[in-house]
């Protein structure tokens, strides 16, 4: 099981109002605007996340990242800085998009630890159960590729 401590919070700048996040047993805090209100430019952002500046770029179209913006200049603090890990931690899952906003939106919910953990382990869950499916359905054509080349003497 993936154990992921991802936990955003930062009332002010955003209105995610006391964000956090439980996966498995293990909840983590994350920087708030006091301790850690240092911005990233985008490309400091990239090299620190390892994703390209489209990327960035491409979250922030898509409603995932909400980067502060000087005329054409974008700027991110430790809120968003959380908030990326938390996307590339649903990418690393293979969710989809709409699958990564919802654990946005459930990570940053404003109920309680125990329902927002019960949200994230059903997205969770959901998310293994089509990995399983999709395995199952590869290892099936694996097989049936075995067979195809065992039973291939010749043309």
């Amino acid at each position: 099981m993936l154990m992921i401590s991802i936990a955003l919070r930062e009332r002010a700048a955003f209105a995610a109002a006391d964000a956090g996040s439980a996966f498995g047993n293990t909840v983590a805090s994350a920087p708030t605007a006091n301790e850690n209100d240092e911005e990233l430019s985008i490309s400091e952002m990239a090299e620190a996340f390892d994703v390209t500046m489209r990327t960035l770029r491409f979250y922030e179209e898509k409603g995932l990242l909400h980067p502060r913006r000087l005329g054409n200049r974008r700027y991110y603090n430790g809120f968003c800085r959380s908030r990326l890990t938390l996307v590339l931690k649903g990418k690393a899952m293979g969710m989809g998009l709409d699958d990564i906003a919802a654990l946005v939106a459930a990570v940053e919910s404003n109920e309680n630890d125990a329902v927002r953990a019960d949200q994230v382990r059903m997205l969770c869950d959901t998310q293994l159960g089509e990995l399983k499916a999709r395995r199952a359905a590869l290892d099936e054509q694996i097989s049936e590729t075995e067979r195809a080349l065992s039973g291939l003497v010749s043309l």
